[in-house]
């Protein structure tokens, strides 16, 4: 290994620089910090409290006003669709088996046509007073 001639500055700089070392003492038993138990520290003020509460009760609050909106919505949206398509007068008698069919709209079975009919007029069995206004339920 070769080395290079230092200046007298450098020499002077590196002759003059020392490292000071301290010994640092290792800590004892009664140095150490006293040992806390949980929830030994210290506590939150009632004002803390009492923000906490605050936000959180304001955040529920938040939430359920949310979800009455996005409940709102598809309820008036499943209002908007009229489940009846129209009237009908029982004549004199007629049955509510003749009412299905002659209001059955093409491609639906009178059967269903009856029980929805029922469905919607709450009636339970199959013969009706004549002059009755029926609901027509729509398809």
């Amino acid at each position: 290994m070769t080395t290079t001639p230092a200046t007298s500055a450098t020499r002077a700089s590196a002759s003059t620089t020392t490292v000071a070392l301290r010994q640092v003492p290792e800590p004892s038993s009664s140095d150490a910090p006293p040992s806390r138990r949980p929830g030994s520290g210290p506590t939150a003020s009632r004002a803390t409290y009492r923000r906490r509460r605050i936000v959180v009760v304001t955040a529920l609050l938040l939430l359920v006003l949310l979800a009455g909106v996005v409940l709102g919505r598809v309820t008036a949206q499943a209002q908007l669709e009229d489940p009846i398509a129209g009237q009908h007068v029982v004549e004199p008698g007629q049955t509510l088996w003749q009412v299905a069919v002659d209001t059955a709209p093409d491609g639906v079975d009178p059967r269903r046509q009856l029980h929805e009919l029922r469905q919607l007029n709450d009636v339970d069995g199959g013969h009706v007073e004549a002059w009755t206004v029926l609901q027509i339920p729509a398809w």
